[in-house]
Protein backbone atom coordinates (compact mmCIF):
# COMPACT_ATOMS: atom_id res chain seq x y z
CA UNK A 1 0.00 0.00 0.00
CA UNK A 2 2.50 2.59 0.81
CA UNK A 3 4.75 1.81 -2.12
CA UNK A 4 1.16 2.12 -4.42
CA UNK A 5 0.81 5.62 -2.50
CA UNK A 6 4.38 6.50 -3.40
CA UNK A 7 4.13 5.97 -7.41
CA UNK A 8 0.63 7.95 -7.26
CA UNK A 9 2.43 10.67 -5.48
CA UNK A 10 5.27 10.53 -7.92
CA UNK A 11 3.02 10.49 -10.40
CA UNK A 12 1.00 13.65 -9.65
CA UNK A 13 4.29 15.64 -8.84
CA UNK A 14 4.70 14.29 -12.48
CA UNK A 15 1.40 15.80 -13.82
CA UNK A 16 1.92 19.37 -11.65
CA UNK A 17 5.36 19.47 -13.07
CA UNK A 18 3.98 19.04 -16.88
CA UNK A 19 0.88 21.29 -16.18
CA UNK A 20 3.37 24.01 -14.47
CA UNK A 21 5.39 23.84 -18.12
CA UNK A 22 2.46 24.27 -20.34
CA UNK A 23 1.01 26.87 -17.88
CA UNK A 24 4.14 28.90 -18.62
CA UNK A 25 4.47 27.93 -21.99
CA UNK A 26 1.08 29.53 -22.25
CA UNK A 27 2.04 32.87 -20.34
CA UNK A 28 4.63 33.03 -22.69
CA UNK A 29 2.46 32.96 -25.77
CA UNK A 30 -0.18 35.06 -24.54
CA UNK A 31 3.30 37.90 -23.40
CA UNK A 32 4.17 37.42 -27.19
CA UNK A 33 0.83 37.89 -28.64
CA UNK A 34 -0.04 41.47 -26.47
CA UNK A 35 3.66 42.68 -27.53
CA UNK A 36 2.59 42.07 -31.40
CA UNK A 37 -0.73 43.86 -30.52
CA UNK A 38 0.95 46.73 -28.91
CA UNK A 39 3.02 47.28 -31.93
CA UNK A 40 -0.08 47.56 -34.16
CA UNK A 41 -1.67 49.44 -31.91
CA UNK A 42 1.21 51.96 -32.08
CA UNK A 43 1.54 51.83 -35.70
CA UNK A 44 -2.27 52.58 -36.35
CA UNK A 45 -1.96 55.58 -34.49
CA UNK A 46 0.85 56.64 -35.99
CA UNK A 47 -0.71 56.21 -39.44
CA UNK A 48 -3.46 57.84 -37.63
CA UNK A 49 -1.51 60.95 -36.91
CA UNK A 50 0.37 60.98 -40.61
CA UNK A 51 -3.53 60.99 -42.01
CA UNK A 52 -4.53 63.97 -39.85
CA UNK A 53 -1.92 66.14 -40.41
CA UNK A 54 -2.44 65.69 -44.16
CA UNK A 55 -5.61 66.76 -44.03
Amino acid sequence: ANAEISERISSLEADVARHREDSAKAQAEVDRLLDILRQMENEKNDKDRKISELE
